[in-house]
């Protein structure tokens, strides 16, 4: 399929509604605006609208993931949804309160409940005219609660885009550098740790279904099951799906050969 150029438009208060205008078959690679605070936030959409099979990169600086999925929607269906922001793990925002702009963080895999939210959300360091030390800032009266409220329309807007309720699948894509097998397997089922030696401990799938864990053992790749049941609530996808069916595929960075590997496996899972 030739490769298009994804068009641009500015509808952040249109993504919580049905787009009746893009016909639920055809694929599309379109750009789409969220107003987050003062900043534009975007996200990529691609492949067939709509589709049973959700492909979601979340942290701007996994790039191998974003390539990954929107590679394989094109060949392969599914719709993928790619955060752009500014090209780090964490995405930052400015907002004006009490007179003073200021910018603040967040983590876009700490966001999908309010415990995570209040966790994941904290206030950029600000040089000291005086010193040229970073100095941390406090919140001021009300200031969290209004910023919040804020981060809260903005996940109710991914989530919107999501369309969790209608997938059958729902698939995120990270890229890591020091996360292995062996940190997941921590707070995995007991007894649901499926180690391959021939595979590299960075490359692995986290599942929340043994059918899925089962299948993915038998073809041997690395794959751990989430412990749904004692799962400590950090506001990630995965934490948020536990009663879905979702797979993160993990990947290291630059391991494009092995997360294309990994996506095509999904395709065999029944």
């Amino acid at each position: 399929m030739t490769k298009q150029k994804p068009k641009v438009v500015s509808n952040s208060d249109e993504l919580a509604k049905p787009d009746d205008k893009v016909p639920q078959t055809k694929f599309v690679d379109l750009i789409e605006s969220i107003t987050l605070g003062e900043t534009e936030i975007y996200l990529r959409r691609a492949g067939n609208r709509g589709d049973k099979r959700l492909y979601v990169r979340l942290h701007c600086d996994e790039n191998t993931a974003a390539e990954a999925a929107l590679s394989f929607v094109r060949e392969e269906g599914g719709e993928a949804l790619i955060v752009e922001a500014q090209q780090y793990r964490a995405v930052n925002f400015e907002f004006t309160y009490g007179g003073e702009k200021r910018k603040y963080y967040f983590d876009a895999n700490r966001i999908f409940t309010p415990a995570g939210r209040d966790a994941t959300l904290s206030i950029a360091r600000r040089k000291n005219p005086q010193t040229g030390v970073d100095e941390a800032l406090a919140w001021r009266l009300g200031e969290k609660e209004a910023v919040m409220l804020i981060l809260t329309g903005f996940t109710k807007t991914l989530l919107n885009a999501m369309d969790l309720d209608s997938r059958e699948l729902v698939v995120a894509v990270h890229n890591n550098r020091t996360y292995t097998l062996d940190e997941a397997a921590k707070t995995a089922k007991p007894g649901f740790v499926h180690k391959n030696p021939g595979r590299s401990l960075n490359d692995f799938f986290l599942v929340t279904q043994e059918s899925d864990f089962a299948q993915l053992k038998a073809m041997g790749f690395n794959v751990v099951m989430q412990d749904n049941k004692n799962v400590k609530d950090d506001g990630s996808l995965s934490v948020f799906c536990k009663n879905k069916r979702y797979i993160n595929i993990e990947a290291a960075h630059d391991h494009s050969k092995q997360q294309l590997e990994m996506l095509q496996a999904l395709q065999e899972l029944k």
